[in-house]
């Protein structure tokens, strides 16, 4: 088929059917094919707030989403380990880890929202974790989480970006 008989054809079809089909040559890596089916979208031009702006609520919605989703991954892992062992001296080294995880996770939140001017409480409010939880604090051991606290903010700040 020539490519001016493609083109035509594309541009009949919506911009969801050319996401699909672009999805589709991506999946194949079929770049031509992509760059085709991009080049038949039809352009628009907007009027919209300033990037500075949509960016960091954007940032804002990624840590928060992000943060989300390791909260609860860790709070169901310190559960499961606090369930099959109340008592302190008997938790496992992997359970210790994962307080370990879930206070550097906390501390890396704090230090990111100080850094960057924003509100630690809007931060968990968004995420959903906005209850308090210093029933699982982590226990004085000798695990070292600074570099568990360091992995955090660098995500923190990917999302910011």
């Amino acid at each position: 088929m020539k490519l001016a008989q493609v083109n035509k054809l594309y541009k009949q079809l919506t911009p969801k059917e050319l996401a699909d089909l672009t999805i589709g040559a991506t999946q194949r890596r079929d770049f031509d094919e992509r760059d085709l089916i991009a080049d038949s979208v039809q352009r628009l031009n907007y009027n919209c707030l300033h990037h500075d702006y949509i960016n960091r609520l954007a940032g804002f919605e990624r840590i928060a989403a992000y943060y989300g989703v390791q909260h609860w991954k860790l709070l169901s892992l310190v559960t499961v380990g606090l369930y099959r062992y109340p008592a302190y001296d008997e938790l496992t080294e992997s359970t210790m880890q994962v307080l370990a995880r879930f206070n550097a996770l906390e501390q890396a939140l704090i230090r990111v929202c100080e850094t960057e001017r924003i509100d630690f409480d809007a931060v968990k409010e968004r995420a959903g974790c906005n209850i308090s939880y210093d029933a699982f604090a982590l226990p004085v051991c000798n695990l070292e989480i600074d570099g568990l606290i360091d992995e955090y903010i660098t995500q923190f700040m990917i999302g910011l970006k």
